[in-house]
Order: C-alpha cells, then structure tokens, then sequence
C-alpha cells in the first residue's frame, strides 16, 4: 500500500534552514490535524535543539584541540628560542671569551710590540662579542620596536638582514607611520622575522619583497621571495613549525595568514592583523 498522505515541517535554528522532518500515512481516511501538526512542530523543535547541541559540541572539540596545538606549538618554540640561545652562549660567545681571556693572560711574558697586537686582537674580539649581544638582544625583544614603533624596527631587521645573508630586501610601505597596539607591532614583527629566518635556511639565494599596508580596520603584510618553494600543506602538518606559529600569532589577535608555495617557484606569505590605532608619531 503507498503513501496517502504527508506532513512535512523544517528544521530551524537561528533562522536558517537545518533540515525537513516528514511523516506519513499509508491510510485512505486518515488525515492530520492540528494537534498532529503541533506534535510534529515540536518534535522538529527538539530536532533542531540536537542538532545545535551535536555542531555546539564538535565546534568546541575543534576549539580545544586547536589550544593544545597551540599550547604545544608554543612550548616548542620557546624550547627552540632556549635551544638556539645556549648554542648561541656555548659556542660562539664562550669561545670568543676564552679567546680573550688567554689573549690576556699572554701579554705580560710578551714584548711590548708582540702586547699591543694581542691587546688590539683583544678588542676586536669584545667588539665582535658586543656586536652578537646587541643581535641576540633583537632576536629576543627588540627594544627599536617598543621605543620607535613597527616601521624603524622592520628598517632594522632588513637591514641586518641584508648585511648577513649578501640579499636585497625590496621594501614597500603605506600607513607605517603611526603606532598600534604592542601586540599588534610585536606579531607584525614576528611574523616578518620569522619568515626571512625561514627564507635564510630554506629558500636559497633570492631577493626578497614585503609589502606592508593599512587601512582602518587592518595591519596587511606580504612576504614573498623566489626561492626553492615547498609544499605548504606538508610543512604546516607540524603543529611545532614556525610557519604554524606564525599562524597562530594571527589567529590570536582575530587575523589570518596564508602561505602560498610552489617547489620551485618561490613562496608568498600574506597576514592581516586587526588593529586599532592608538596615536600619531610625533
């Protein structure tokens, strides 16, 4: 026996459409009524309350473990920041002390010639030492950024940039000349510092260009470079990659980033970074 009559009503919640609920007859005589109609009205209510429960539920799933990813990806990269730091301290610094120290200990049993050399060699060691502190000092808080802002702290760091890896940064800029929240300045800045970290160890030799904008809702950044490339899609898979942290720091503040690579065509990196400005430069 086929069906002889329907009853259909939808499915809402938050006034959009979530789905239809039927039912049906196989009876000639039966027909529904208004109370069948609100039975069904309130089954569908309850339907719709489920259904926002189960996309409620898996929406904070997806929350928590984006924060344990993130959680995880942090620790990582303060552990990397420890890592580079004491090789930094072990290797390079400690042996440029020792350098000095028995540069020092020699010049008393030397003729006053042979001293002088070995005190001016000494100098250029505390100079060279000076020089690494002032840069590991910049790797860990630039203090360019929270004195003068976002524009002469980026003019530093491509500069530095440029001088250690024989590469030109091609600069452009608009709206650079006003302050923004430090959160804002110190992600901007980041994202950049770890991009060009990331162009130094794995791009080859190439030139790179940014281009950094803003317009009154946002901080806009792009990184590109034509190097090796790579598969973004692979790389992103660690939730400890700097580029995963890069995405993070803008997820943060309600941005986003995305990376664009080809093997071998080079690699685009893009940001925005809501901001509210606070002040003029003076």
């Amino acid at each position: 026996m086929g069906m002889q009559s329907v009853m259909t009503v939808k499915i809402t919640h938050d006034q959009k459409l979530v789905g239809l609920l039927s039912v049906f007859s196989t009876d000639e005589a039966a027909h529904f009524s208004a109370a069948d109609q609100g039975l069904l009205l309130g089954l569908a209510d309850q339907v719709a309350q489920a259904v926002a429960n189960i996309r409620l539920f898996e929406q904070v799933n997806a929350g928590q473990q984006r924060l344990r990813n993130l959680s995880q990806a942090l620790i990582d990269m303060e552990e990397n920041e420890r890592r580079n730091l004491a090789l930094e301290l072990h290797d390079q610094l400690g042996q440029m002390l020792s350098t000095v120290k028995m540069s020092l200990d020699m010049i008393p049993a030397l003729p006053r010639a042979a001293a002088d050399g070995q005190l001016q060699r000494a100098g250029q060691l505390v100079s060279d030492m000076i020089a690494r502190v002032r840069r590991m000092a910049l790797d860990l808080r630039p203090s360019i950024l929270d004195d003068r802002g976002l524009l002469p702290a980026l003019l530093y760091l491509f500069k530095s940039f440029e001088i250690q890896n024989e590469e030109t940064v091609t600069f452009k800029h608009s709206g650079l000349g006003l302050r923004f929240p430090p959160k804002v300045e110190i992600t901007g800045y980041r994202i950049i510092q770890e991009t060009l970290t990331n162009i130094q160890r794995h791009a080859g030799k190439t030139d790179v260009y940014v281009n950094i904008w803003v317009n009154d809702q946002a901080l806009n950044l792009q990184i590109r470079d034509f190097g090796v490339g790579f598969d973004p899609a692979v790389s992103l898979k660690g939730v400890s990659s700097g580029l995963s942290g890069m995405r993070e720091r803008a997820r943060l503040l309600g941005g986003e980033l995305v990376i664009e690579s080809t093997p071998g065509k080079g690699t685009t990196v893009t940001a925005t970074v809501p901001i509210m400005i606070i002040q003029e430069n003076a």
